[in-house]
């Protein structure tokens, strides 16, 4: 099996560890660990042997099939209706990318009865951008750069380039000035659009009173509402979702399954939590989430 060591992707990064994930489930064949580095990074390896940059070029959509994603045609805010006829189609297409916005299997909000509640990752940005047009922004850069690969591999090494962009809309390393709210921000597209991948295994769901996304405590974004774990042992896509639920429980339930305790047995090394950006005021629509270690 050949291993690549991905400098970049750091354990205390939320956008770099979600990245990791992304990479497992947009790359059938690849397993992840993290090192025993003070600062865990991502340990990658691929079962047939493949170079993982350029298994990841090959293995990223084009402009036109994410037009043909579900949530391509659907706005920032979804009303019930507009969602269960996009939930239709998403299962006959087997779609997951839908899961990752909301749910209807929870209450609206009160003050807007007609309007879905989104999932902690599915922030409001600027101009009512979707998170489908924020993705799409980030792989335009991609493929305008001629070489996909390359500009994979140095991402992963640590040392890829930045464009002015919005990325996902939470990654606290995109806000490059100390005027949060009017500071141009900047992201590292093969990060973000890594990410995205990985929140496809964060889907949203409810019962029936209130919708979760897949890992986040009550109350969403606060201080710790969401934990993140690191492991020893190489695993695929597959098996990380079971990891997952140890850490974070199962279906609506945010109880952990597994004490943490006994979190060593299963390979946990590590465990980080959130810690949102702080706004400079009520009309700062910056959102971010930085971390601190937990474990």
């Amino acid at each position: 099996m050949a291993e690549y060591l991905a400098r970049g992707l750091t354990a205390d990064w939320l956008n770099a560890w979600l990245a990791g994930i992304g990479v497992t489930v947009l790359c059938g064949g690849a397993e992840l660990s993290w090192s025993a580095d003070p600062q865990p990074k991502a340990l990658f390896g691929l079962v047939d042997d493949a170079d993982l940059p350029t298994s990841i070029a090959a293995r990223l959509p084009s402009l036109d099939e994410i037009e043909r994603w579900v949530i391509a045609e659907l706005p920032q805010n979804l009303d019930p209706a507009t969602y269960r006829e996009a939930a239709a189609r998403a299962r006959s297409m087997a779609d997951p990318t839908l899961a990752v916005l909301t749910s209807d299997l929870g209450e609206p909000d009160k003050n807007k009865p007609n309007q879905l509640p989104s999932g902690p990752f599915n922030v409001g940005a600027p101009r009512g951008e979707t998170l489908l047009k924020r993705f799409r922004r980030c792989l335009a850069d991609l493929e305008a750069s001629g070489d996909i690969a390359d500009r994979v591999d140095r991402s992963l090494s640590g040392t890829g380039s930045r464009i002015s962009a919005n990325g996902l809309g939470f990654d606290y390393r995109r806000i490059a000035a100390s005027v949060p709210g009017e500071a141009a921000k900047v992201v590292d597209p093969v990060v973000e659009v890594l990410a995205f991948y990985g929140l496809l295994l964060h889907p949203v769901s409810g019962d029936g009173r209130r919708i979760r996304q897949r890992g986040w405590l009550p109350g969403q974004a606060r201080r710790g509402g969401f934990r993140w774990p690191v492991w020893s042992s190489p695993l695929d896509r597959c098996a990380i979702d079971g990891l997952l639920d140890v850490v974070y429980g199962s279906g609506s339930s945010p109880a952990p399954a597994v004490l943490p305790a006994q979190w060593e047995l299963l390979g946990i090394t590590g465990l980080y939590g959130v810690v949102p950006f702080e706004r400079t005021g009520s009309s700062d629509p910056t959102r971010g989430y930085a971390s601190e270690r937990l474990l």
